[in-house]
């Protein structure tokens, strides 16, 4: 970010419930990674009551405003020669700006300051793993970068600078992440364990603490664990750039999780061998418990939002706040709602369509958790990190020349549906590609390889970052032989959806082409698939499987209800849309009505299927089905 200006702004308020106003505004210009020019600061009066809980955080009461604050007005326009233009990054950039700043400059009528850049928050969620969250607090405490107190503008404001300078900069420009454009970018980039992965892979530990000898002389630097073994265990000063003051090597996280190496003893004679003692797994499971708690913690807040089908200011603060304090936002479930809340977040206003959307991945979550068939743990272990086994194990398959690795491959987690319609988790390792539509893995299910079609990959969830895989993927990389990407690898989140739609054409109207022309519709619609012409997705379309038709007729609905289940919340209104104009077909004649009962009742959140009816012919003595068409009928 070399020669490039931009500003650190903090605000502290009256309090949460909208509307809200600003009691102070600090801020810091920036040229590059350094603060350039004197840092601002000024207290508002708006005189308007001050929230209990705010006024104990910040200490400023409607009294003292009263006395020391400026006028709203004057206060903003002092603000605005001071921020001009410049891109403003803040720490948790959702609330000062979104919620602070702009609706303050319209109920005001002032100029807007500066325009929106990014959040420091979400950029730290990317950059740092040393701490238990990502509060300002802890970041502070960890890092040693103020010794003032929190929750006043101007002291955030320089422990946000000390951040970039001492943390950021030398990390991100290590990952080669350099310019503001560029970190902007790197700040909302998913997933996140993938972020987290590329920083420390480039920063590895570099030699940064310098410690104090005998007569006040500072030595360095040095890597952590060199001057835990040159102390021999012992308590000594120590400093780092971006910290204010020396501190004991026992005050600091780094170095308390850091054992001195065992010294060297000359070897001696035992009377008798004792085996060595296992490693306990203690550490393992209580992070694996502690995970499990974060994850409950966080269903059991997303049920209490959604539980009214709408969402407000307060609970979208929330989530933000719990997301700041969990340390487990890369692992699943925490990710998925964390990635969705700061994408909704970053254009800086929530709309009615956001919203629903963020509803909608939530109820998606909180169904996952309720569906998917769990034996232990409470349904929240099978989507953590495993253990790797580092002993012998069962053998992949007779003779499989890569039988070792597998332990040591990446796990993936999918839902498959078997031959008969049934869907059951399986997890899977060492994936390679085995023709056009299918792929070879070892199955820990059944202790050895399997092959399993791709289309019948229901749902695949990467175990070590929580990310939701493109099972086509796994298959030349989701291309065709005209490195095209097929329309299998691009409506594969939507297929259940295309399918669904096909069975009830298929069951009311049959396959003519004015009907299928409907889902091509209806998938140019919602998927990207501008690389195919119309023709082409529509015998993509006509070819497509969408169940077993005739063991619908004979009663048996649980394939298509499946379907129906797995279709996305954000999508049910426009598929109901799409059915209603597949049922009117040329809109000649009015719909059935038992069409019509099916749209409203098999597209809704929870999908009721009704069993087709049958009758006895007396003349011929064979059963009839009613209301069901097969294809080719008219």
């Amino acid at each position: 970010m070399k020669n490039e200006e931009w500003l650190v702004v903090d605000t502290e308020t009256n309090g949460l419930m909208p509307p809200v106003y600003a009691v102070e505004i600090a801020a810091q210009r920036m040229m590059g990674w350094e603060p350039f020019g004197e840092p601002f600061r000024i207290l508002l009066n708006h005189d308007v009551p001050i929230e209990p809980m705010a006024e104990a955080l910040h200490g400023y009461s409607r009294a003292y405003l009263r006395e020391h604050g400026q006028n709203p007005v004057a206060a903003h326009q002092a603000f605005h020669g001071y921020a001009g233009s410049l891109p403003i990054v803040s720490y948790n950039i959702s609330f000062d700006w979104n919620r602070v700043l702009q609706p303050e400059y319209i109920r005001l009528g002032v100029p807007c300051s500066g325009t929106r850049g990014f959040c420091a928050m979400t950029l730290a969620r990317r950059v740092i793993t040393e701490t238990d969250n990502h509060k300002l607090e802890t970041l502070k405490n960890h890092f040693r970068l103020s010794v003032g107190p929190s929750h006043k503008g101007l002291n955030d404001v320089q422990v946000v600078v000390r951040l970039f300078q001492s943390i950021f900069r030398e990390r991100l420009e290590t990952s080669g992440i350099r310019g503001f454009e560029t970190v902007a970018q790197f700040s909302c980039r998913t997933p996140i364990a993938r972020c987290l992965e590329e920083i420390q892979k480039a920063v590895g530990e570099k030699p940064v603490w310098h410690v104090q000898t005998g007569g006040n002389k500072a030595a360095g630097p040095f890597r952590v664990r060199q001057i835990v073994e040159l102390a021999d265990g012992n308590d000594c000063y120590v400093w780092r750039h971006g910290m204010v003051e020396w501190a004991l090597t026992s005050q600091i996280p780094d170095f308390s999780e850091v054992a001195p190496a065992p010294k060297q003893k000359k070897p001696r004679k035992r009377k008798e061998r004792t085996m060595p003692v296992p490693e306990p797994l203690s550490d393992y499971r209580s992070s694996v418990s502690e995970i499990k708690a974060y994850a409950n913690e966080l269903l059991g807040l997303c049920r209490g939002i959604v539980a009214d089908g709408m969402l407000n200011d307060r609970e979208i603060v929330s989530l933000q706040e719990w997301i700041a304090a969990c340390p487990f936002t890369h692992m699943y479930p925490m990710s998925v709602i964390a990635d969705k809340v700061e994408k909704v977040c970053e254009d800086g206003a929530v709309t009615g369509q956001e919203q629903i959307e963020l509803i909608g991945t939530i109820n998606e979550v909180l169904a996952s958790q309720a569906d998917i068939r769990r034996c232990t743990n409470n349904g929240l272990l099978t989507y953590l990190p495993t253990r790797r086994r580092v002993g012998k194990m069962k053998r992949p398959g007779v003779g499989h020349p890569r039988a070792e690795e597998v332990s040591r491959m990446a796990d993936i987690l999918i839902k498959y549906r078997d031959s008969s319609g049934n869907v059951e988790e399986r997890r899977i390792s060492d994936i390679q590609a085995e023709g056009a539509t299918s792929i070879d893995a070892y199955c820990h299910l059944r202790q050895a390889r399997r092959t399993f079609k791709i289309d019948r990959v229901v749902h695949a969830v990467d175990l070590d970052t929580g990310e939701v895989i493109n099972p086509w993927k796994f298959i030349a990389n989701g291309l065709a032989a005209d490195n095209r990407e097929t329309l299998e690898s691009l409506t594969w989140h939507v297929m259940p959806t295309v399918k669904a739609l096909k069975f009830f054409t298929l069951t009311t109207r049959g396959s003519r082409k004015r009907e299928l022309d409907r889902i091509v519709q209806f998938v140019q619609e919602v998927v990207d698939v501008t690389s195919y012409s119309k023709n082409e997705v529509y015998e993509w379309v006509k070819k497509l499987w969408c169940g077993h038709l005739y063991a619908y007729r004979d009663g048996n609905i649980a394939e298509y209800t499946d379907l129906l289940r797995n279709i996305p919340a954000s999508l049910l209104k426009r598929c109901r849309d799409y059915a209603l104009l597949i049922a009117k077909g040329s809109g000649r004649k009015p719909v059935e009505p038992s069409w019509v009962e099916r749209i409203e009742t098999e597209f809704s959140p929870d999908p009721r299927v009704k069993k087709q009816e049958r009758r006895q012919d007396e003349n011929q003595g064979i059963s009839v089905t009613i209301s069901v068409r097969l294809p080719g009928q008219e």
